[in-house]
């Protein structure tokens, strides 16, 4: 499974992030409108109880309304050893100090997330109380507790007092954390959205916009679609000694950076898959709305052939030859350096590690758009959930629930610049302002123009990623294939119909729903 970013931690702490899959009704490719970006600030201690809420409102729930939790048995959790999860590690030491429960923390690089958790879960070794879980958690729902049934178990409120807080969470990221039966599996706390990360300084350079338009004819702006992508790449393509904003680059300069390596090729893929409309596998449903099978259609073939067709000839002739082995470490290290101008899809948790472009090149600028094609960038989340082989299931409960409040998302948020998935916390009034974002430097609220942009709940709830107990293990394929297409170690028709092959037979040995390819 998957996942992603910050400054000073970032280069020995951020070693993961992964992530996943989908589908969407097929759409000739269209685009949507950039946007700004904006920010967060710090916790410390628990917040004080919120203030009673009106009578006829739910009361958000907060530290101080942990109640006794019974079962004093320390409980270990695994966390994904990203920046942010580093950081989430000081919420569960304050977590663990307030209930007096002790807490053991592993972190672990995305890598082995899936075949760890994988082998600890179907073995039953109860290693694990709380086990990070990503957005195609379909696979592991029969081993973990839904946040429903532990309300049930522990909770003076049942479960409406799960259901009071869902209301508050942006609704897509709940998708992507939901079983088809609609309970939720662990309160998600950070995502890896994708956005369009550009050097601001340099578009907004009278010179380069008036070269860029003689050029190609239009102004220079971010970017919309991959034909303007790759114009992009082309123009800001330079040898060491031509100019950059009328200054001679010290070394050669890259237009663009994309993840070309075997680790998340695929998310790129994904970003210009969905941003096409389509998928890799169209989702059926029967007439009572409920998914019946997957059909890998000729347009869905289509889609995925022009992806790694427009990677390998349009794109990846303006990228440094380090992304063909490279992901989000090298594309974040290249953006930060000054050597390339473009990353048409990144996760916003390297946001913080991009931005320190602005420290190591005088006069940078950092922008955040939504990718080009509708904004459908590559999305997710990670979330923790209780193993149903838990020693102490009602300490995991309280601790989730915690971690999903508003006052540790706001507080994350602020503090550490994670990117949370509390609608009352993003889109806070005082996170819109520009001054805001650029005193903290954080990216919280930019999520919100992408998801209000095209991923909305009904469209991501038809991604193959959300409706495939396969997915797992099919995305670690794509990874593999889409990898020796772009770089030619296999044909792009040989790679299509090699992912067509091993997407029916993995969803056929390990999916629930039945699939077949449109001939």
């Amino acid at each position: 499974m998957k996942s992603k970013g910050i400054i000073g931690v970032l280069i020995s702490a951020l070693l993961i992030l992964g992530l996943v899959m989908g589908c969407a009704p097929a759409a000739a490719p269209t685009e949507a409108p950039p946007t700004e970006a904006p920010p967060t600030a710090p916790p410390t201690e628990p917040a004080p109880p919120t203030e009673p809420a009106p009578p006829g409102e739910y009361h958000k729930f907060t530290l101080a309304d942990t109640p006794e939790i019974k079962n004093k048995k320390p409980i270990h959790i695994a966390l994904m050893s990203s920046g942010e999860n580093y950081m989430t590690s000081e919420f569960i030491e304050i977590w663990s100090k307030h209930t007096g429960i002790p807490v053991t923390v592993e972190f672990m690089i995305f890598s082995v997330v899936y075949p760890k958790i994988n082998l600890e879960l179907l073995s039953g070794t109860g290693a694990y109380d709380i086990v990070p879980v990503d957005g195609m958690g379909d696979e592991w729902f029969p081993y973990l507790y839904s946040m429903q049934t532990l309300g049930e178990m522990f909770d003076p409120g049942g479960r409406a007092a799960v259901e009071g807080e869902l209301v508050y969470y942006d609704q897509t990221m709940l998708v992507l954390t939901s079983d088809k039966e609609g309970e939720v599996y662990g309160l998600p706390h950070f995502n890896y959205q994708m956005g369009q990360f550009i050097r601001q300084d340099v578009f907004d350079d009278p010179t380069e916009k008036a070269n860029f338009k003689a050029r190609y004819g239009y102004e220079l702006a971010p970017a919309k679609t991959y034909e303007e992508v790759s114009d992009q790449g082309e123009f800001f393509t330079r040898k060491a000694g031509e100019l950059l904003k009328g200054e001679p680059l010290k070394s050669d300069l890259y237009g663009l950076a994309l993840q070309g390596g075997r680790f998340e090729i695929n998310d790129d893929i994904y970003s210009r898959i969905w941003g096409a409309g389509s998928d890799w596998g169209t989702l059926i449903r029967d007439a009572a709305g409920k998914p019946a099978e997957f059909v890998i259609t000729k347009e869905n073939k289509e889609t995925l052939r022009w992806a790694l067709e427009s990677e390998k000839y349009q794109l990846a002739n303006f990228c440094s030859p380090g992304c063909e082995s490279g992901f989000w470490d090298f594309c974040g290290s290249q953006f930060e350096s000054g050597k390339c101008i473009v990353l048409p899809h990144m996760y916003y948790p390297i946001y913080n590690w991009c931005l320190n472009v602005e420290n190591v090149i005088p006069g940078a600028e950092i922008g955040i758009y939504p990718c080009p094609l509708n904004g459908s960038g590559f999305t997710g989340t990670f979330y923790e959930a209780a193993s149903r082989t838990s020693g102490n299931p009602e300490a995991a409960y309280w601790l989730l629930k915690y971690l999903g409040s508003y006052e540790c998302q706001r507080d994350m948020a602020e503090e550490v610049a994670l990117n949370v998935c509390r609608r009352d916390v993003l889109d806070d009034p005082k996170y819109q302002t520009p001054e805001w974002f650029k005193s903290f430097g954080a990216k919280a609220a930019a999520q919100t123009y992408i998801w209000d942009n095209v991923q909305t709940p009904e469209v991501v709830s038809n991604y193959m990623y959300c409706n495939s107990a396969a997915l797992g293990k099919i995305y670690e394929m794509q990874i593999i294939l889409c990898h020796e297409a772009v770089t030619g170690m296999r044909t792009i028709d040989d790679a299509v119909a090699e992912i067509t092959k091993e997407t029916i037979a993995l969803q056929t040995k390990f999916g629930t729903l039945p699939i077949r390819e449109e001939l």
